[in-house]
C-alpha cells in the first residue's frame, strides 16, 4: 500500500514539477512545450515498466527523486540568480552552419532560446540514458524466474509500444499535421498528454502490486487518439481540422482527468476493504482513564 501511494505520488508530481520547471524556463510553446513534458514522463513510464517485468526497481543516473530534485533545485537558484527572463529567452545561433542551412531551405529561423537549447540537450540525455539502462537491465534479468513470469514478446511490445505511440500522435498532431495548437494552446495539449501517460503508469503500479495483467490500451485512450486522428486526417485531406482544436483536447483533458480520479478513487476503496484499513481518516486519540488519574 505504502508503494502505491509513493510511487503514484511522484508519477503525479513528474508532471507537476515539469509544469512549474518549464514556466521557470520560460520554455513557451511550440515543440519545446509538448518535449519539455515528455523529459520526466517518457522516463518515469519505463522504469515503472521495467519494475513490473524486472520486479525491482534500480535507478540510473540522473533521474528518480534524489539526483533528478538536486539538479531541479540548483537550476532554481540558477534562475533566481540570473533571472528568467532575459537569460532564457536569449536567442543563440544553431551552431555548424545548421541554423543558416536550415533557414535556407524551410525558412526556419537561425537561432534558438537558450530554453530551447536546455530543453533538447535534457530529453536527449534523459531519454537516452533511461532506454540504455533499461535494455541492459532487461537483458541481465532474462534467466530471473519473475521476468520469465511476466514476459511475453506481445505484452513486452504492446507495453513499451504505448508510450511510442502517445509521442507519435502529439507529435504528428502537434508539428506535422499543419496544426498550430501548440503555439494557441500548448497547456491543453501538454495535460491531455501527461493524463494518458499517468492512466497507464497508475494502472500498471497496480498491476504490479496485485500480479494482475497490465492492459494500457483503454477505451479512454483510443477515444482520445482517435479523435486526434480524424483531424490530422482532416489537414491532410483539407488542410483544416475537422473537430474544433481548442474544444477537442479540452474535451480529451475532461474526459482523461476524469477516468485517473475515477480509477483512483475506486482502487483505494478496493484496497480499503481488502486491508481492512481507513484512509484519509482522522481518529480523536482517547485518554486512559487511568493515565488521566495520574
Amino acid at each position: 500500500m505504502g508503494m502505491l501511494f509513493d510511487h503514484g505520488l511522484d508519477a503525479t508530481t513528474a508532471i507537476l514539477m515539469n509544469v512549474v520547471l518549464t514556466r521557470i524556463l520560460n520554455v513557451g510553446s511550440g515543440l519545446p512545450a509538448i518535449l519539455a513534458i515528455q523529459i520526466s514522463t517518457v522516463p518515469f513510464y519505463y522504469i515503472t515498466m521495467e519494475e513490473y517485468y524486472i520486479g525491482m526497481l534500480n535507478l540510473p543516473m540522473f533521474t528518480g527523486p534524489d539526483d533528478t530534485s538536486l539538479f531541479i533545485s540548483g537550476i532554481c537558484f540558477f534562475c533566481a540568480y540570473m533571472g528568467t527572463g532575459e537569460y532564457w529567452t536569449e536567442h543563440l545561433e544553431v551552431p555548424f552552419g545548421v541554423g543558416d542551412l536550415l533557414h535556407q531551405k524551410f525558412g526556419v529561423e537561425p537561432t534558438l532560446k537558450r530554453s530551447t537549447y536546455a530543453c533538447y540537450i535534457i530529453y536527449c540525455a534523459e531519454v537516452s540514458f533511461i532506454l540504455l539502462g533499461s535494455a541492459q537491465k532487461y537483458w541481465e534479468a532474462r534467466n530471473e524466474s519473475h521476468f520469465k513470469e511476466r514476459f511475453t514478446y506481445t505484452s513486452f511490445l504492446l507495453h513499451g509500444g504505448y508510450m511510442c505511440a502517445n509521442i507519435l500522435i502529439y507529435d504528428i498532431y502537434g508539428l506535422l499535421s499543419g496544426s498550430d495548437i501548440l503555439h494557441t494552446h500548448p497547456r491543453s495539449v501538454v495535460f491531455c498528454f501527461a493524463g494518458q501517460y499517468l492512466q497507464a503508469v497508475l494502472r500498471m503500479i497496480v498491476a504490479n502490486a496485485s500480479g494482475e495483467n497490465f492492459n494500457p490500451y483503454r477505451r479512454t485512450t483510443l477515444i482520445a487518439w482517435g479523435l486526434m486522428s480524424i483531424n490530422i486526417a482532416s489537414f491532410i485531406l483539407t488542410d483544416e481540422a475537422l473537430f474544433d482544436e481548442k474544444w477537442l483536447f479540452r474535451g480529451i483533458n475532461v474526459m482523461i482527468w476524469s477516468a485517473v480520479a475515477h480509477y483512483t478513487y475506486f482502487v483505494l476503496q478496493e484496497f480499503k476493504v481488502i486491508l481492512n484499513i481507513n484512509i484519509f481518516t482522522c481518529v480523536p486519540k482517547v485518554a486512559n482513564p487511568q493515565e488521566s488519574s495520574n
